[in-house]
């Protein structure tokens, strides 16, 4: 209704506590689940609980999608601050630091690359948000929309969704109106060490007031009293 779009990153280790008792990182719900829907379906539970409610749908790419996808849409500029390495399959990928044109292999590298990050992981998803972000102003836009049907039969083969063509459409018309008003964020806390495993520990009064104010698609206020913290 306000016309924004936001891009939030949930760190993967995200301190959870299972519905077992155990200490379990948020990115292990999918895999300790069987995978599949029933992954995504826990996964989701374990999100409404550390933001305070149920996303209305998932998409879960498979890595063969990006490169893909990333080719059939013509690549995408970026400014990197720092160069990206990447060693696959015995071949190595390397992107300098500046302003790029990308085609999908090296989209796919700049996304998985975190070594070089001082704060690894949470500089990784800072990257990750600002590639989303180009290929969002850059992809949709009318003279891309002769690709849409090939984009869509991309995912449809690639990735496993509960969204429909329909909702898709949805979302690239709503993405189309609402760049000029996008935040992009990570889930406020810290890492640290916990039984000497590293985890990501929530701040629950500044996240919940993060959802309130960029991200909360309710009328109804979220609370830190409704978040699974887990600390």
């Amino acid at each position: 209704n306000e016309n924004r779009v936001g891009l939030l990153s949930l760190p993967r280790d995200t301190l959870t506590i299972t519905d077992e008792g155990k200490r379990a990182k948020l990115n292990s719900a999918y895999g300790r689940n069987g995978c599949g829907e029933n992954g995504m379906d826990w996964t989701m539970t374990y999100v409404e609980r550390t933001i305070g409610y149920r996303p209305d749908g998932y998409i879960l790419v498979d890595m063969e999608l990006v490169p893909k996808m990333v080719d059939l849409m013509g690549g995408v500029d970026v400014h990197l601050d720092h160069h990206i390495r990447v060693h696959t399959d015995g071949e190595e990928v390397y992107v300098p630091a500046g302003d790029a044109h990308l085609n999908g292999e090296e989209v796919l590298a700049t996304l998985r690359y975190r070594y070089g990050y001082a704060d690894a992981d949470l500089g990784r998803v800072k990257v990750q948000r600002m590639v989303i972000t180009e290929c969002m102003k850059q992809w949709v836009n009318p003279l891309k929309l002769m690709k849409l049907p090939a984009a869509l039969e991309l995912i449809e083969e690639e990735s496993l969704t509960d969204l429909t063509a329909g909702n898709f459409l949805w979302i690239g018309k709503t993405i189309l109106g609402s760049m000029d008003h996008m935040t992009s964020d990570t889930l406020p806390g810290y890492a640290d060490m916990m039984g000497g495993v590293s985890y990501y520990f929530l701040y629950p009064e500044d996240v919940a007031q993060l959802i309130n104010d960029s991200y909360n698609p309710y009328k109804v206020e979220i609370t830190s009293e409704d978040l699974d913290t887990a600390g």
